[in-house]
């Protein structure tokens, strides 16, 4: 498509995206089971719309904006046992993790220039050491795939830049022994970062919800900063991610100074320039709209459905899971159907799920219902041959 001469009419231009968009999949039409980014409500979709042109690269132009986005902050720190945390929202997880790494670094002389983390760890350490100069050192995980601590201690050196924990890892949902690793920390003076994107609003309600939980979180000793994902369980919009740092010193130090925006000098602490003050806005809306209340039912439902998923996974011939779900991500392998052959079949009958390199992950996010995993576990077990109920 090249670009238009003339402008398109508004039922030319509404037509043309209609077209092009009844490609996509939607969370709510019952066959997305394998995202870890949520639906976001009506309410939190017409805050959006209403404050779009909101801008918090400049917060001179918004200091309202700024003023919530702190409230935003302040609330996650409460949340995550550190009332007087300090951080900025980012544009997802990804960024969050870079702006981690990059903290660590302001912190050093520049020799150290090796991170420590488990080889479940997301895609976006791999993606920040090689755009910084960075060394991955890939611990092997335990059985339950959680990082082997021990195998972690042994590769500690004066090269060490940072040891990464992670609160609900990408496949598994599993979560590291991040006191553990805290303590490793705190022995070797290390930049200590959880990436709890998706659990970091799973597991802070687990124990009101009737699940045994974790600790992960700033109640840790040796924790400098986490990642969590509003747009994930949080039931936010995206892009809805957020870093938090154990204190305002830890956070500045990797802020960039900025001097002609409209309030004057200010401090950039985020990778982008632009940032959207409206995801911003809609993100506390759903926060202070559900409350601990409304997570606590949410994560409820969905660890109720996952244990069940569970359970009925491992009832089918050649199907078995991975391991008793910590949070809402079941995994599971075929063992006699080869797994691209299966995926291929799932996708074909509209099924959008996750294969990693030996298993598949389902996510069952709030808008999972028992009568979508019902529909799914028939076709799983017509495409592997045990149709019997």
């Amino acid at each position: 498509m090249r670009f238009p001469k003339r402008p398109y009419s508004r039922f030319k231009t509404a037509l043309h995206l209609k077209k092009a968009l009844k490609k996509d999949l939607a969370f709510r039409n019952g066959t997305v089971i394998g995202s870890m980014c949520s639906a976001p409500s009506r309410y939190a979709v017409r805050i959006f719309s209403k404050y779009i042109g909101k801008n918090l690269g400049d917060p001179g132009l918004c200091p309202g904006t700024a003023e919530i986005e702190q409230e935003a902050v302040h609330m996650l720190g409460s949340l995550l046992g550190n009332p007087d945390a300090d951080g900025v929202f980012t544009t997802g997880g990804t960024e969050a993790n870079f702006l981690a790494l990059l903290t660590a670094i302001k912190m050093t002389d520049g020799t150290r220039r090796e991170i420590i983390l488990s080889d479940c760890a997301h895609f976006s350490f791999f993606k920040a050491a090689e755009m910084m100069s960075l060394r991955p050192i890939t611990i092997p995980h335990n059985a339950d795939y959680s990082i082997n601590v021990g195998a972690a201690a042994e590769k500690i050196s004066d090269r060490t830049l940072a040891l990464i924990g992670i609160a609900g890892t990408t496949g598994t949902g599993s979560v590291d022994d991040i006191p553990a690793l805290g303590k490793l920390a705190e022995k070797h003076n290390l930049y200590f970062h959880v990436d709890a994107a998706f659990g970091g609003f799973v597991l802070p309600f687990l124990k009101k919800a009737g699940y045994p939980s974790k600790p992960f979180d700033f109640t840790v000793d040796g924790v400098s900063s986490i990642t969590i994902d509003p747009h994930k369980m949080g039931q936010g919009l995206t892009p809805g991610g957020c870093i938090l740092y154990k204190s305002r010193e830890l956070a500045d130090r990797a802020a960039f100074p900025v001097s002609y925006l409209a309030g004057g000098k200010t401090k950039h602490r985020t990778l982008v320039g632009t940032r959207s003050g409206a995801a911003v806005l809609a993100n506390w809306t759903q926060m202070v709209c559900l409350g601990e209340e409304g997570y606590v039912r949410i994560v409820r439902k969905c660890m109720d459905l996952s244990v069940s998923l569970a359970r009925r996974l491992d009832t089918i011939d050649g199907i078995r899971c991975v391991k008793i779900p910590e949070i809402n991500v079941v995994a599971f392998r075929s063992l006699k159907t080869d797994p691209e052959r299966l995926s291929r079949k799932l996708r074909e009958a509209g099924w959008a799920v996750s294969l990693f390199d030996d298993y598949f992950r389902i996510v069952v996010m709030p808008y999972v219902t028992e009568r979508t995993l019902r529909r799914f576990l028939k076709d799983l077990k017509s495409f592997t041959g045990d149709s019997h109920e």
